[in-house]
């Protein structure tokens, strides 16, 4: 696992300072991909949304690596809607993450790694946790300990029925039983820093899925020489 100190958008930010901000576009929508081919040199039209505005971009190659029902929005009127709508049909289950914030002394040993992934055959609801700030110092005030937990996911669709609160303290009953000194439960409350809903966190490459994919490229890569579907 990797990280900048000041979080990932770091990493897009300094590559548009370095390239110019007239070539990397940050923080805009595709609404649409045209393709002429007449055009030899620069066949797609990229049509892009910005607050509000709307910008043009003429290309010679596009690379698409948006989740599936983008895909299938953005490749309106070059993919066949029969096929886009099995692309859209992929199945994403919801995932929250919650981070919570500990004392140092509620856990029953110093933390020292990455996490932990937490087998179903454990019965605890929790899918795994990353130790934030062991793996990145500064991440929380000193004498804290900061933990970034999943849960919810294809085997747990009743996650979306219970409330944010609810969440963060079914996490936290989670991790107790884990991480934390016996009597933590009551003796350590934690502090919840964010509950975050992924409505469509994962996408599930259930059976057929392969299927979707062939009859995708088929229908744009196999089509139009130079888009990309990632």
């Amino acid at each position: 696992l990797g990280s900048f100190r000041k979080g990932l958008g770091m990493l897009p930010n300094a590559v548009s300072e370095k390239l110019g901000k007239n070539r990397v576009l940050l923080s805009h929508a595709v609404e649409s991909i045209e393709y002429d081919q007449k055009n030899a040199t620069h066949p797609y039209t990229v049509t892009l949304s910005h607050s509000g505005s709307q910008v043009t971009v003429r290309a010679k190659r596009v690379a698409l690596t948006t989740p599936a029902r983008a895909t299938a929005k953005i490749l309106r009127g070059l993919v066949a809607d029969e096929t886009l709508a099995k692309v859209d049909q992929v199945y994403y289950p919801e995932v929250v993450s919650v981070t919570l914030a500990y004392p140092n002394e509620a856990f029953t040993t110093p933390l020292k790694g990455f996490g932990n992934l937490i087998p179903r055959s454990m019965k605890v609801r929790t899918l795994g946790t990353i130790w934030s700030s062991v793996l990145f110092p500064g991440r929380c005030p000193e004498g804290e300990t900061l933990l970034l937990s999943y849960i919810g996911g294809a085997r747990d669709v009743a996650i979306k029925d219970i409330s944010d609160e609810e969440v963060a303290q079914q996490v936290h009953a989670d991790i107790a039983k884990i991480l934390l000194k016996k009597g933590a439960l009551e003796q350590f409350p934690p502090r919840v820093v964010g509950v975050r809903r992924w409505e469509r966190a994962i996408p599930q490459y259930n059976v057929g899925h392969e299927a979707v994919i062939k009859e995708l490229l088929a229908a744009s890569e196999q089509r139009y020489p130079g888009l990309h579907i990632g």
